[in-house]
């Protein structure tokens, strides 16, 4: 399986596109989803992150 991002950008891209298809998003590998609350909540400080 070959990662879905390198880059910080290029995986909040993603993780929107698949926010607006209505699909959320699991690693299989940290440990990370986007499902639950402290899951959104962890990709929003990340979104919050690339801003800075």
């Amino acid at each position: 399986m070959k990662p879905a991002a390198r880059s910080r950008s290029t995986l909040i891209a993603v993780l929107e596109d698949l926010k607006g298809r209505g699909a959320n998003f699991c690693s299989l590998h940290e440990r990370i989803e986007s499902e639950s609350p402290a899951g959104r909540l962890l990709f929003h400080l990340i979104r919050v992150a690339r801003r800075i």
